[in-house]
């Protein structure tokens, strides 16, 4: 579902930064800054309460539509009377009325059918990505027609809004639910929620404090250039790791009971999450300059060093979420506010430092630095809920960084630009070589690790399996 989802954005980015100029796109993410600001509180753990609920009834969903619009609404109305203080930070009078129009977004959000949750209680994933699919489509096409007719910042803005308009017909097409207005067990969400929201409201500042300090310390067109190179950098690590977190909450709570099937289960999912970080984030490092040459072209050249660090970023930040699934999934959603928080007070003096150099670079280099440094408290956290010993996490972590290390190697040594000049034949000829020598070694650690149960194995009967079939 993510990578549907995602591969429809990254067709739209790719198309859009053909036709706008970073200016937009910079004009979009102040804007979406405060929007997205405002919008955690309307982040209140509603979904999570009725999953976790072991037999919600109508009221209790009922209950958690009801305060979903009532938040939404209220932000709507906040956004549309503080969006004129925002010209005093970002110094551009263009930016509120652009947060008026995309506070529409808000308040559609909050009418979003809620008994589309019972696709992922259910682990129903089919309707959901069904879902997903259904509503980027909807934004992609809106947001590409109007920019095509009209190439402008406004345009981006009409799309978004317009998208999330339909996004509601849709919910209630696919789900005949038809929730009713009712307070009755808020009481009981909000007792559960109240931590998830601190956590959530954490989150933003973790994901986007860098992007609020630059807003801040430069004009549209860098903003532009570091939004872009943000989602380009991080979004192939987060698109493959975030679904895994997504799907498996609900498997978790299921195992909340059989501690030595949820250890089990983590360590699974923390090998492979390694494994799928390792490859991307180094990979992307990598070839960040072949890959802007590719998608966006010669206006965004200079944001490749930008894509190398969020790429790598992205890739340890991934691995330390996973840990956040079984934290909630336990109960323990104080917990998850807490590392949350303690990453966003450890960033605030490194984006200081990269607000004094004025040099984008550093504050993708700050991001990387704070999150290799905050790696073992998330690992802390987890053993308070999860009998797993270290050695048990060291043995899931040491083969995908090696194996890293020597697809960067392979890559480094090739001088790829004096023997092949189209850049796109050049990106297709690096990624194949550097994932080939990134599988070979992974399968050799593997072998020489003792060829433990592990994902390598899994992948390894799962091709066999694929072989035979052919053969047959």
């Amino acid at each position: 579902m993510r990578w549907g989802v995602r591969l429809i954005g990254l067709v739209s980015t790719v198309i859009l930064a053909r036709v706008l100029v970073p200016e937009d796109f910079g004009v979009v993410a102040m804007a979406m800054l405060v929007i997205a600001f405002l919008e955690v509180f309307a982040d209140t753990g509603q979904q999570y309460a009725l999953i976790r609920h072991p037999a919600p009834d109508r009221p209790l969903y009922d209950s958690a539509w009801s305060m979903s619009v009532l938040i939404n609404t209220g932000i709507t109305a906040i956004l549309l009377a503080v969006a004129p203080l925002s010209e005093t930070y970002f110094n551009d009078p263009r930016i509120a009325p652009v947060i008026q129009l995309l506070s529409l977004r808000v308040f559609f959000s909050g009418l979003i059918n809620i008994g589309i949750i019972e696709f992922r209680r259910n682990l129903d994933f089919r309707r959901e990505f069904q879902f997903w699919i259904a509503r980027k489509l909807s934004t992609f096409v809106m947001t590409l027609g109007c920019v095509l007719i009209w190439p402008s910042y406004w345009s981006l803005a009409i799309g978004t809004v317009t998208g999330h308009a339909i996004e509601v017909v849709i919910s209630y097409r696919m789900h005949p639910y038809r929730p009713r207005f009712n307070l009755s067990r808020v009481r009981e969400i909000w007792s559960y929620s109240i931590w998830l929201l601190a956590a959530s409201l954490g989150r933003f500042f973790e994901s986007r404090i860098d992007e609020v300090v630059v807003a801040g310390v430069t004009d549209a067109t860098r903003m532009g250039k570091y939004t872009i190179s943000s989602e380009l950098g991080s979004l192939p690590v987060t698109e493959v790791l975030d679904p895994v977190t997504r799907a498996l909450f609900p498997n978790y709570v299921k195992l909340n009971n059989n501690p030595q099937a949820l250890r089990e289960a983590y360590l699974t999912v923390l090998n492979a999450s390694i494994l799928v970080a390792a490859s991307l984030g180094v990979g992307i490092a990598m070839l960040s300059q072949d890959i802007v040459a590719v998608l966006l072209g010669d206006q965004w050249a200079d944001i490749s060093p930008l894509i190398g660090n969020f790429a790598l970023a992205a890739a340890v930040i991934g691995v330390c979420n996973s840990v956040y699934p079984i934290l909630n999934a336990v109960g323990e959603s104080r917990q998850t506010a807490v590392q949350t928080w303690l990453r966003v007070v450890c960033y605030l003096p490194a984006m200081y430092w990269a607000a004094t150099t004025a040099q984008l670079e550093n504050f993708a280099l700050a991001r990387l630095g704070v999150s290799i440094v905050l790696v073992p408290t998330f690992f802390i956290r987890l053993r308070g809920v999860v009998p797993v010993a270290w050695l048990d996490l060291i043995k899931q972590c040491w083969r995908g960084p090696l194996a890293a290390l020597a697809m960067a190697a392979a890559l480094d040594s090739i001088a790829f630009g004096d023997v092949i000049t189209i850049s796109g034949v050049r990106l297709l000829v690096e990624v194949l070589i550097g994932a080939t020598v990134f599988v070979a070694t992974v399968i050799a650690l593997w072998a020489l690790a003792g060829r433990p149960d592990s994902v390598e194995k899994i992948a390894l009967q799962a091709a066999c399996r694929l072989l035979t079939r052919a053969r047959a």
